[in-house]
C-alpha cells in the first residue's frame, strides 16, 4: 500500500483500518512498535524517563534516511508489526510523551543527517491516555540524496529495498549521486493546456532519463529535458499534430513546431512557462502534477 493521504489528514481511524486490514510493510512503509533498546543502558523512553538513546536515535534515522534515498514513504512508530513475514500492522501501541519524542527526533534529523533532509513532515496522533500517541513521518524521495546517518557510532548511507533498509555500497552511492537530479522529475505527469478560443485540453506525458514523451487530444510530443542544480527544469520539445483541430497553444495552426519549456519544480508540481522564438509575446504558463512515480 502507498499512503496517498496528506500526513496532516491521517488520524486514529486510519491507524485502526491499517491494523484491521493487516496492511503489510513495503518499500514505502515501515512500522515500529517502539524505540530500539540499548542493552548497555538501564534508561528507556517511558513515564519518568525521557532518554532517547543513541541506539534508538540511529534506528529511526536509518529508516528515514533509507526512505529519502529511495522512493520516499512513511515511518510509523507506535504500531506493532507481525512476527511472521511479510510483516503487517497488527496492533496500535501508543508511545508515551509522544510530542516530546517527536521534537527530539526532529532535532536529531537536523543534527545527525548529512546533508539535512528538508522534505520530512511529521505529526503525533493522540491515542489513549493523555500524552500518548503514534508518531508518523513522511518523506519524499530527496532531491539532495544520497544522505547518511552521521553520529559518533554510525556514518552510513542507507537505502530502502523492499520492506527493509540496508547500508548502501560505494557503487550505489555513486549511482545515486549521478541520478539524484534526474529522479526529481521522473514519472507520469498531467496538465491542462489552454486552447485559444476553446476549452482547456488535458495532456499526459512521461519524463524519464532525460527524455520526454506525451500527448493530448490533438498533438503528440517528444523531446529532452534537463534538471539544473537549482532544481529548475529546461526542456526542448517537438510538437506534432495528428488529429482534430490543429490550433496550438500560441494561436496559430501549424502542424509541427518546437517549443522551449522552463519550469520550477516543487515536490510533485512543475510550474512551467512555454516559449517560441517566433512568438516572443506569448508565454503561456501551465501547472503540471506528477500522478505516478516510475517503477
Amino acid at each position: 500500500m502507498i499512503i496517498k493521504k496528506d500526513i496532516q489528514d491521517i488520524g486514529i481511524m486510519d491507524l485502526e483500518e491499517w491494523v484491521e486490514k493487516q496492511i503489510p510493510e513495503n518499500d514505502r512503509l515501515e512500522f515500529k512498535v517502539g524505540l530500539s533498546e540499548d542493552r548497555h543502558s538501564k534508561e528507556t523512553w517511558g513515564p519518568g524517563n525521557l532518554i532517547l538513546s543513541e541506539v534508538a536515535k540511529e534506528a529511526i534515522l536509518k529508516e528515514l534516511v533509507a526512505l529519502s534515498n529511495a522512493n520516499g514513504g512513511h515511518l510509523i512508530i507506535g504500531v506493532r508489526e507481525s512476527e511472521k513475514s511479510p510483516h503487517y500492522a497488527c496492533e496500535i501501541v501508543p508511545i508515551p510523551h509522544c510530542e516530546e519524542l517527536l521534537s527530539r527526533i526532529m532535532d536529531s534529523l537536523a543534527d545527525s543527517v548529512d546533508p539535512m533532509i528538508t522534505s520530512i513532515k511529521s505529526k503525533c496522533i493522540s491515542v489513549g491516555q493523555p500524552g500518548y500517541g503514534v508518531l508518523i513521518f513522511h518523506t519524499l524521495r530527496s532531491s539532495s540524496a544520497p544522505h547518511r546517518v552521521s553520529t559518533k557510532r554510525c556514518k552510513e548511507s542507507y537505502i530502502r529495498i523492499g520492506a527493509s533498509s540496508r547500508p548502501m555500497g560505494m557503487a550505489e552511492i555513486q549511482a545515486a549521486t549521478l541520478k539524484t537530479n534526474r529522479h526529481i522529475v521522473e514519472g507520469l505527469w498531467t496538465g491542462l493546456l489552454p486552447q485559444p478560443g476553446g476549452p482547456e485540453v488535458g495532456c499526459v506525458f512521461v519524463l524519464e532519463a532525460g527524455k520526454l514523451y506525451g500527448g493530448d487530444s490533438y498533438f503528440y510530443y517528444e523531446g529532452r529535458y534537463e534538471v539544473k542544480e537549482d532544481m529548475s527544469l529546461e526542456a526542448h520539445v517537438k510538437v506534432r499534430h495528428y488529429a482534430g483541430d490543429s490550433v496550438t497553444l500560441f494561436g496559430d495552426r501549424v502542424k509541427v513546431y518546437n517549443v522551449n519549456i522552463g519550469g520550477v519544480i516543487v515536490n510533485d508540481v512543475i510550474v512551467a512557462t512555454f516559449t517560441r522564438p517566433d512568438f516572443p509575446g506569448v508565454k503561456p504558463k501551465i501547472q503540471f502534477v506528477r500522478r505516478e512515480y516510475l517503477p
